[in-house]
């Protein structure tokens, strides 16, 4: 090129222009072996799923109903 530029590609085969003096030449057979990626992540962790009667999540297993009737024996 000249005029202190470079050409050069990247890893992604895009060429263009570079300033010389901010790359450094280097040996293809000097480069080290290219790093393998992080393994992936496990999957995230799911919140546990709420009980069929949302009474029961709050209350212990007692569904609404069961609760309404112990009630209503108190009462009467």
């Amino acid at each position: 090129m000249g005029g202190g530029w470079w050409e050069a590609r990247n890893e992604h085969g895009q060429s263009g222009l570079i300033p010389k003096d901010y790359v450094e030449l280097v040996a293809a057979d000097s480069l080290p072996e290219p790093s393998m990626p992080p393994p992936s992540l496990p999957p995230p962790t799911l919140p546990p799923q709420p009980a069929a009667d949302p009474w029961a999540q709050h209350n212990g297993q007692q569904s609404w109903n069961q609760t309404q009737a112990q009630v209503n024996l108190i009462a009467h």
